[in-house]
């Protein structure tokens, strides 16, 4: 027969080949005839095939038995075909998903009902609908030759990656749907089986679907992996039972310590708070920073004069038990423990008779360096109880010292521990932690893995203290460390984006790789300091992704 088919605004004479054909291969001889016609030749697919009176021809009936020669046909391309019919494809039966870990694409197929009872079957690869294919109950009866029917196909330029479904015939019915999608970063395809029931003339039922294998090995089994002992270099500070989240260890003086002076000119000088110290995090331009030690007095004129006090200044006594002069400054408090107003000029301050006022002191030891955060302790370079005297000059050239103590409560600073950590986030199942110190800018940085559920799914969440970023290690991302390992050919196999540094420290995260089953055995995080001086490497075997209970 010659067939008159027009596709938009071109028009064909095409021969219609051999009747018992399907309409199917028709539509392939169109598409091949219209291809020049369209804007994607190389892929260009006709998806129906209408009379000009509006009826649709069914692509799995013979030609001679749908088509007569008088006929003027319309044909529809896929694209224009796929956007009306796609959206009507609502309930899922069957579905899988195989992530091309070589150039990061997912490549999926569905099977399910299409709202006018119709079987759909569909490729894709996230939006982009590549293949969608329709049967009614009708057309799946049409299917009478035992065995296996290739009925959908899509593959990439290489033909490494490509996904086909097929109808497996049993006794001249149509008894599974079966899905294969295979990958180039796979060693094998996914392949999953549909069993379907023709249940009416019309309807059409699915059964339970069967998983006959995987495209990549599952962690379903707890790892045999002999994970090497934590290895450590340098030193670190001592870990002690205190919560840092509440204290760092400092400000640990008790008032047996608090001075009570009394000048000759009659003023008395009374302490009524704790020393307390902070660091600074401003660096100055000399690459300095410094540790403030301030405390507060109450003040009484116990004379009938009014005095002025017109000079602070102060000193500490070092190590070697020698005494230093350092800067020092008034203040006053304006609200809690660290709010206070310091005037950093010389300031004056007038005390009417019999006045009683509270003024704050605040002495200051430049430090060479830096710290990473404020310190609200002594710097660990000075020692863990200071002796400070701070003398106040008056108007009547006489001259007040006031000896004050400064204390930690603990020798070294107090950082985190694993232990208050989860107190702190008790709903969070930590399975990895990891901690190294790096004395330069006194601060702990830490590695953390937590153990969680997304959906249905087990992750492990990684995170440090000492970057923004917080990775999600799923089942799938395994996949894709064994695959770039064993491209790589390496079995200690580095993972860039999961690498992080910054001025106190560098943590590398290595997938340790057997390049034989394929498999991720466990994760090697290396962290040091910047500076070299304090290393860990520590490793974390991967076991089962299971369901789990928080």
């Amino acid at each position: 027969m010659r067939l008159k088919v027009a596709w938009k605004d071109n028009k064909l004479v095409i021969p219609s080949g051999n009747g018992d054909d399907k309409v199917s291969r028709l539509l392939k001889d169109i598409a091949t005839k219209f291809a020049s016609y369209s804007a994607d030749a190389t892929d260009f697919i006709i998806s129906e095939l209408k009379t000009s009176d509006g009826y649709t021809i069914s692509p799995h009936s013979a030609i001679k038995d749908s088509i007569v020669e008088s006929d003027y046909l319309v044909a529809i391309d896929f694209e224009t075909w796929k956007n009306d019919q796609f959206k009507l494809c609502t309930k899922s039966w069957m579905s899988g998903s195989v992530t091309n870990f070589k150039d990061d694409t997912t490549i999926s197929v569905g099977v399910g009902l299409h709202t006018q009872n119709k079987l759909y079957i569909s490729i894709s690869q996230y939006k982009k609908l590549f293949r969608l294919e329709l049967f009614d109950a009708s057309d799946l009866q049409d299917y009478h030759k035992e065995g296996k029917h290739l009925i959908c196909h899509w593959e990439d330029d290489s033909q490494e990656t490509y996904a086909r479904v097929y109808f497996n015939v049993k006794g001249k019915v149509v008894d599974t749907v079966e899905l294969e999608i295979k990958v180039a970063s796979s060693a094998r395809p996914t392949i999953k089986s549909l069993p379907i029931t023709i249940t009416s003339p019309t309807k059409i039922a699915p059964r339970d679907v069967v998983i006959v294998q995987e495209a990549y090995s599952k962690y379903d089994v707890e790892s045999n992996f002999k994970a090497p002992e934590e290895t450590r270099e340098g030193e670190s500070y001592p870990d002690y039972d205190m919560d840092y989240y509440v204290t760092e260890g400092g400000n640990g003086g008790d008032a047996s310590t608090f001075a009570n002076v009394t000048g000759a000119s009659g003023i008395k000088f009374e302490q009524i708070d704790i020393t307390r110290s902070e660091c600074s995090q401003h660096t100055t331009s000399n690459n300095t920073f410094f540790n403030s030690f301030y405390t507060d007095f109450q003040i009484v004129n116990t004379t009938e004069k009014k005095i002025t006090l017109t000079k602070l200044t102060g000193e500490y006594q070092k190590a070697d038990g020698e005494w230093a002069p350092i800067p020092a400054f008034f203040g006053t408090k304006r609200g809690g423990a660290y709010d206070y107003s310091w005037r950093w000029e010389p300031a004056l301050v007038l005390l009417e008779s019999r006045d009683t006022i509270k003024l704050s002191t605040n002495l200051r030891i430049e430090i060479p360096g830096s710290v990473s955060e404020r310190l609200v302790r002594s710097h660990p370079s000075l020692p863990s109880e200071i002796n400070f005297r701070a003398t106040i000059k008056d108007d009547l050239n006489n001259t007040t010292v006031i000896p004050f103590v400064y204390k930690n409560k603990t020798p070294f600073p107090v950082f985190a521990t694993l232990k208050y950590v989860q107190q702190r986030n008790p709903s969070d199942n930590y399975v990895f932690f990891q901690t190294v110190d790096n004395k330069n800018t006194v601060i702990r940085g830490r590695v953390s893995l937590i153990k969680k559920m997304e959906g249905s799914d087990m992750i492990y969440n990684l995170t440090t203290s000492f970057s923004n970023y917080s990775h999600y290690i799923r089942e799938s991302s395994l996949h894709s460390f064994a695959y770039k390992a064993s491209v790589a050919k390496e079995s200690k196999y580095r993972i860039p984006d999961y690498c992080s540094e910054n001025r106190d420290f560098k943590n590398e995260i290595f997938a340790i790789v057997d390049l034989d089953s394929g498999k991720v055995q466990a994760l090697c995080s290396e962290l040091k300091s910047v500076d070299g001086g304090n290393v860990s490497t520590k490793y974390f075997p991967i076991g089962k992704f299971e369901a789990f209970k928080n």
